[in-house]
């Protein structure tokens, strides 16, 4: 059967551990939808500031390396994480997307990709979703289960 990953495993990239969670989240205050409208419509400030945002957009190469570039401000906003994490959440942030794009589309550029960010006081939470079927657990890469 298929099924994502649970709550608390986690996978190592470098030296971070990048948890996965099934906390349902709230509805976001703020979503932007590139499916309707192009990034060059929308000013920067207001594509980088808000602290839980929604993006929607299609999976082609353009847009991925633009949500790319507008989550790498994001992170050098954040200043109580070191440049490593930084770079290790780009990493993640990069994987997670490329599998929505390959796996989940079979880079079908037509298909959307949704990108949640939501920084907490205590935590960042970072969620892709696409329209795929799912993957077999049993064949993830090496993971770990945490508590």
């Amino acid at each position: 059967s298929k099924v994502v990953l649970q709550d608390k495993d986690y996978i190592k990239l470098g030296k971070t551990n990048v948890y996965f969670s099934t906390e349902v989240l709230n509805s976001p205050p703020k979503i932007i939808d590139f499916t309707v409208n192009p990034i060059s419509d929308y000013n920067i400030n207001d594509l980088i500031s808000p602290r839980d945002i929604l993006y929607k957009f299609f999976s082609d190469d353009n847009t991925i390396k633009q949500i790319h570039e507008i989550a790498r401000q994001k992170f050098e906003l954040i200043d109580d994480i070191s440049d490593m994490i930084k770079i290790n959440l780009d990493a993640a942030l990069n994987e997670a997307i490329g599998n929505a794009q390959k796996h989940g589309h079979k880079y079908n550029s037509e298909l959307p990709i949704e990108f949640r960010y939501i920084h907490k006081s205590d935590k960042l939470i970072m969620q892709v979703t696409d329209q795929g079927e799912g993957f077999l657990r049993w064949w993830t890469c090496k993971k770990y289960r945490y508590g």
